[in-house]
């Protein structure tokens, strides 16, 4: 199987910079060749110094040079075809001129479309942006959702073997090519991992469609010898799926020329968001016969609340807490919203949904699928009830504390689940853990709850029980068990020895990490030159515990080569990925320059019912490092940046008109405002209100501005990013950088738009109702 070698370069930054000089960019010259034209980079307008590759500092006054494709042209400065649609953009443009358009991309995606974070201390930021593109092909993509197929349908059938029976043997998983040491390996990362909780397993589990929605961390450089490295599958909660779709909008808004050139070479409109929820409908509708699919969502303090709220939007699928929902006597999953019913159907967006179960709910919608932002153990979190044990959410921090309690006192905590502990006067140190009148350990309280039941007030239902009786699907379900390194690597090998077998190239059908070393003959490479390798513990994600020994300080590969050495069991080691750069405008040396620049695209994949992979161009999320960096983490100063995947090449679709004045975004198709959402936007009209007549300065005006941000941000999956700008404003107004004045224009601003808002029929009649109760009543 192919793999390539890292060619790794130390060197004083000195001789550093004498060698860039020598570096060959030609002018502007355009060369013909049958019926393509290619040009040819010029020196003056994108100044790309080592194009081929990335320079990584390391060590002080050390530099990396990390082999890496250029995204727009081969090796002899040729534009290749699938850039051809920018020729003109890079050959005129400056590196100033694009650190202007990376500034006011970064303020439309952050401020005008509300897609900032706030950090740990509250202070809102939004991340920076670049908008020049790399460019992948759309045949190229396709391979790349396809060859995960394989491995995706292996996860979810090793997680429907192990739930339905945990004692199940090695040759029921159904992996031919693995040997019985390794599929031990895979079931024990599995009993050994800290989000295990045995409520999950049931004998009804064995068709459950574990998985439905992966995030898929890959780089795309050298694609002509095999499809995507995957650095690693977030398998939990991904997020960033809107990513790609708002900043094509801030483009189409600041850049229209780059805008045209992109969206004429692609071939389809944005179907991300309703993809994603027709799959979660497709399965829904396997549990019961009817019903709707919701979004679960974490609160508005989340950083991910506005992606949450995104999709949402444009799904239709309403973003709803576990307060918003209620489980009846029947185990169905039920809106705690009453609505309207006429002769047992709801009519939600123009469509008829069915009423399903006892008629004494009519008017409480039931819910056939979740698609769930929020982690599984605070999805499935239930209190313990005088006859019945809960279930506690997982927290993998929690366990060595769990392990340290039971050593000491005896108990048996479960390991990864959060109880209420008791602290010393430090209020650090864990000393003990509550109990409750049985003499249980006391589990902790998600702050989220379903509601009780409104018919019988009974509240001791619980998620996984509902699952159990197949009247609602959870997206998430048991997937973090098979978020693990290890596992990916074995299953990824099972699936290409079966390509083997059956004469196919894995490189070219099989999607996977870069190659890894598993026997010991084959470490015996790294214990050579550790350098040349990247050493992953198998069950962190999120970047904890990557080891990138190429740019590592000289201590951190001592310390790794010997824990490698000591603990050869506890870490996985892999070749270099094939990267691809993206070349962006960068501050380098106190300098403006076009820099190649490290990132990763995490691909949002769909398993349907099936098994069947599915995806869109705009399922992107791309993270771009600064420059000189490989680290791709946006909270410790990565960026957003943007991998177009264009046709491949098409002459029809590059004379297609595009229109740079219509909005890019999909339109909304949700229609349903839950009852915390009600709630809100009540309070939002009211807090326009009181900033039109000024009363709210009479009061505590930060206690105000903030519960007025709490209702804006609730409401952005109903109002959509039309209305989200108003978020930033009054963090502007919390920082005394607006005016009084000011916040009043824009509030009457905002309540024009509300009048004159277009919004799908629930919504529009609620918010019509709502302006005639607060704002017309308050003349």
């Amino acid at each position: 199987m192919h793999s390539k070698k890292a060619k790794i370069i130390f060197f004083n930054i000195s001789i550093f910079l004498g060698l860039l000089a020598n570096v060959p960019l030609d002018a502007s010259v355009k060369n013909k060749n049958s019926c393509h034209a290619f040009y040819s980079i010029s020196q003056s307008l994108l100044q790309v110094k080592n194009p081929h590759d990335l320079t990584i500092k390391v060590d002080g006054n050390k530099s990396v040079l990390l082999p890496s494709e250029n995204p727009y042209y081969d090796r002899n400065l040729t534009l290749k075809p699938i850039a051809e649609a920018l020729s003109e953009i890079l050959t005129t443009r400056t590196a100033d001129e694009q650190i202007r358009i990376d500034n006011e991309l970064t303020r439309l995606v952050g401020s005008e479309l509300g897609m900032g974070f706030k950090t740990k201390d509250g202070n809102p930021f939004h991340v920076r942006v670049n908008g020049l593109p790399a460019l992948i092909k759309e045949s190229d993509f396709n391979s790349t959702i396809k060859g995960i197929q394989p491995v995706l349908k292996r996860m979810r059938h090793i997680l429907q073997v192990f739930t339905s029976n945990p004692k199940a043997k090695p040759a029921d998983y159904n992996l031919k090519y693995l040997s019985q040491e390794e599929i031990y390996t895979i079931i024990e990362a599995i009993k050994t991992s800290p989000y295990l909780d045995e409520a999950i397993n049931n004998p009804k589990m064995k068709n459950y469609p574990f998985g439905s929605v992966f995030g898929i961390d890959a780089t795309f450089g050298n694609l002509e010898h095999h499809l995507s490295h995957i650095f690693e599958i977030n398998a939990g909660t991904p997020s960033g799926l809107s990513n790609t779709t708002m900043i094509i909008e801030a483009i189409r808004r600041m850049d229209p020329k780059l805008y045209s050139a992109i969206v004429k070479m692609s071939s389809t409109d944005n179907q991300a968001f309703s993809l994603l929820k027709k799959v979660m409908d497709d399965i829904g509708r396997s549990f019961i016969p009817d019903g709707i699919s919701v979004e679960l969502g974490v609160g508005i303090y989340s950083g991910a609340h506005p992606d949450m709220a995104m999709i949402s939007h444009f799904s239709g699928m309403p973003l709803t807490l576990r307060k918003d929902l209620f489980i009846d006597k029947d185990y169905h999953v039920r809106l705690a919203k009453k609505l309207p019913i006429k002769n047992g159907k709801y009519h939600i967006n123009g469509k008829e949904v069915q009423h399903v179960g006892d008629k004494a709910y009519e008017g409480y919608l039931q819910v056939w699928s979740i698609y769930s932002r929020a982690e599984e153990g605070f999805a499935l979190q239930t209190p313990a009830q005088k006859d019945k044990d809960g279930i506690g959410y997982k927290t993998p921090e929690t366990h060595k504390i769990n392990a340290d309690l039971n050593t000491r006192f005896g108990l048996n905590l479960k390991s990864g689940t959060a109880y209420k502990y008791i602290y010393a006067m430090d209020g650090i140190t864990v000393t003990g853990v509550e109990k409750d009148a049985q003499g249980r350990p006391k589990l902790d309280d998600s702050f989220d709850q379903f509601s009780p039941d409104p018919i019988d007030q009974v509240s001791d239902r619980s998620l996984i029980e509902s699952i159990h009786h197949g009247k609602v699907y959870l997206s998430n379900l048991g997937t973090r068990l098979i978020d693990h390194k290890g596992i990916l690597s074995l299953v990824t090998k099972d699936a290409q020895l079966e390509a083997i077998h059956k004469q196919q190239n894995p490189d070219k059908t099989i999607v996977s990490p870069p190659q890894e070393l598993r026997t010991n003959e084959e470490r015996t490479s790294f214990f050579k030159n550790p350098r040349n390798y990247i050493v992953k513990v198998p069950d962190e994600s999120g970047g904890v515990g990557v080891y990138i020994l190429p740019t590592a300080s000289s201590k951190t590969v001592k310390e790794v080569t010997e824990n490698v050495r000591n603990n050869p069991n506890q870490f996985v080691i892999q070749s270099l990925a094939d990267f691809m750069s993206i070349i962006a405008a960068s501050k380098v040396d106190n300098q403006t320059q076009w820099a190649t620049r490290a990132n990763d695209g995490r691909i949002f994949v769909y398993l349907d019912l099936d098994g069947n992979t599915i995806s869109h161009p705009r399922a992107k999320l791309v993270r771009v490092a600064d420059a000189g960096k490989l680290s791709t983490n946006t909270s410790q100063g990565a960026q957003y940046g943007l991998i177009s995947t264009l046709q491949d090449i098409n002459p029809k679709l590059k004379s297609r008109p595009v229109d740079i004045t219509k909005s890019s975004l999909p339109k909304s198709q949700v229609d349903f405002i839950t009852s915390d959402q009600s709630f809100h936007l009540k309070d939002y009209l009211i807090s326009i209100n009181m900033i039109k007549n000024q009363s709210y300065l009479s009061g505590d005006k930060h206690l105000f501005l903030q519960n007025f941000w709490n209702s804006a941000r609730t409401l952005m999956s109903v109002l959509g990013p039309d209305f989200s700008f108003m978020i930033d404003v009054i963090e502007l107004a919390q920082k005394n950088e607006i005016s009084d004045n000011d916040l009043k224009t824009k509030v009457i601003s905002l309540e024009r738009k509300l009048r004159t808002g277009t919004f799908n029929p629930n919504i529009k009649t609620e918010i019509n109702q709502l302006i005639t109760e607060t704002l017309d009543e308050n003349k």
